[in-house]
């Protein structure tokens, strides 16, 4: 990264305090206030040696810029909270995080871009040890081959006071290992310190107002017929674990999020069991805001896609295994162009008669997916790509969306392969709903693990969404 001098130094401090610092802190600290604390804020923080005192500072910063303070919800820090997570899953390189990279400030700052423009990689053939690059016989010393070209972001509507509502941000990969550094050239340095300071709409603020809603008792018991007051007291203990905890051998579990009819976020969730299984999102608090009981498939609804859950699949019995997984959910404005998750499955069946989404799991239309939980294909198969788009400015009876797609596929973390831009093929599938399926050959891949990128752009209202999937390939069985 390029940092001016203080920065660095505070960031070396801040380095030296965390050993120091509970996990949730640190983080805080590496991952936003890094990127959107002053340099006397940043002294601040790391002058702190409780962590109290920690919690109540953390408090204070995010109510000084909460553009609502009247309202419980602080939709600036849910929103940078959802960057930064952004930012992890898919600039992550090696050990280091995406929301500490380069790509990470940039998008915690000013959001997604509106237009990228990301040339074909260089592929060149990188030594096994080491990591250096030879340079070819007869050139120069100094000189290293692999430099990839640069990829640019384009913001076309940025707010007032960041220029003139128009920038370009290039990020250089100088050696070819996909450490992609920000190009300081053109006042981007001064553009996202400005991004950061506006951000700061109550300056002056003591302390963070308190709500009624915050002291509203939760619900005693979420609606899940059949679950009895033990198996709600279990799961409330389950709830607690952090992320990834897993109690005994779990099944696969995975959630795809969608918008239903009634414009409530829905998941559906697919679980690799022929066993009854409780399924329930959990907040960030450790409580149980929908919960549902079945087999396989299910629905979980009424979630809202500005908070942050972890998913929660536990057996019936107190000696089932258990799974917490985190829950990504996709922002799917109710007033603009969005996307729901990407599904990945193996096939489809076509039903007799049209099923809405928020009704019967992974069915779209007359369209009923076979999901595959576990993600893992094998290479013989068709992968099946599906999705739904929401434009509310349209309706089915006028037009559909002029939406073109590119996908990028990525082994681990490294460019793998690309196919061309194309237009979508659309189906409606109700109020200002489309769908499309897409089938992906799976024959020429060598088995690992994989992530699907697809850039989905809308021709109408220029607006770039990007929506990634991971799956698991093996070699076809004999």
């Amino acid at each position: 990264m390029r940092w001016s001098g203080i920065a660095v130094l505070l960031w070396a401090a801040g380095s030296a305090a965390a050993a120091d610092l509970l996990p949730e802190h640190e983080a805080w600290r590496r991952d936003l206030a890094a990127h959107l604390c002053s340099a006397a804020e940043l002294e601040a923080f790391d002058r702190l040696r409780s962590d109290a005192e920690r919690a109540a500072f953390i408090d204070l910063f995010w109510a000084r810029r909460d553009p609502t303070p009247a309202s419980a919800k602080n939709e600036y820090r849910l929103e940078l909270e959802r960057r930064a997570r952004y930012a992890d899953e898919h600039f992550t390189t090696g050990r280091r995080k995406g929301a500490r990279s380069d790509f990470g400030r940039v998008h915690i700052l000013l959001g997604s871009p509106d237009k990228v423009r990301q040339p074909k990689m260089r592929h060149e053939e990188l030594p096994s040890a080491g990591g250096r690059l030879a340079n070819p016989p007869g050139q120069a010393s100094g000189l290293l081959r692999g430099a990839q070209p640069p990829i640019y972001w384009f913001y076309e509507n940025l707010p007032s006071g960041l220029g003139s509502g128009q920038i370009e941000v290039a990020f250089q990969d100088e050696y070819g290992f996909g450490n992609y550094t920000l190009n300081t050239s053109g006042g981007i340095d001064l553009i996202l310190r400005r991004a950061r300071d506006l951000m700061l709409v109550q300056p002056d603020l003591e302390r963070p107002p308190s709500h009624y809603a915050d002291s509203l008792p939760l619900p005693s018991q979420p609606a899940a017929p059949g679950v009895s007051p033990e198996q709600l007291e279990r799961l409330r203990a389950l709830a607690g674990a952090p992320a990834g905890a897993e109690t005994g051998v779990a099944p696969p579990a995975q959630a795809y999020a969608f918008r239903g009819e009634d414009g409530q976020m829905v998941l559906h969730v697919g679980v690799e069991s022929r066993d009854p299984v409780l399924s329930a999102a959990v907040t960030e608090a450790g409580a149980l805001v929908a919960l549902v009981s079945g087999t396989r498939e299910l629905i979980l609804p009424a979630l809202d896609p500005m908070a942050r859950y972890r998913l929660l699949i536990a057996g019936p019995k107190p000696a089932d295994p258990a799974r917490v997984a985190p829950l990504d959910l996709p922002l799917m404005g109710s007033g603009e162009f969005s996307c729901s998750s990407l599904v990945l499955a193996a096939g489809f069946e076509r039903l007799e008669s049209a099923a809405p989404s928020h009704e019967r799991p992974f069915c779209f239309g007359s369209i009923r997916l076979l999901a595959r939980p576990s993600q893992r294909f094998e290479s013989n198969e068709e992968l099946l790509i599906a999705y739904q788009l929401y434009h509310p400015q349209l309706s089915a009876a006028e037009a559909q969306p002029e939406v073109t797609v590119e996908y990028h596929l990525f082994q681990g973390e490294r460019p793998y392969q690309s196919m061309p831009k194309k237009g979508l093929s659309l189906v409606p599938v109700g109020a200002d709903a489309w769908m499309t399926v897409e089938q992906l050959a799976l024959t020429d891949l060598p088995a690992g693990s994989y992530r699907l990128q697809a850039n989905l752009v809308d021709r109408v209202g220029k607006k770039l969404l990007i929506r990634n999937a991971h799956f698991e390939l093996a070699v076809a069985s004999e």
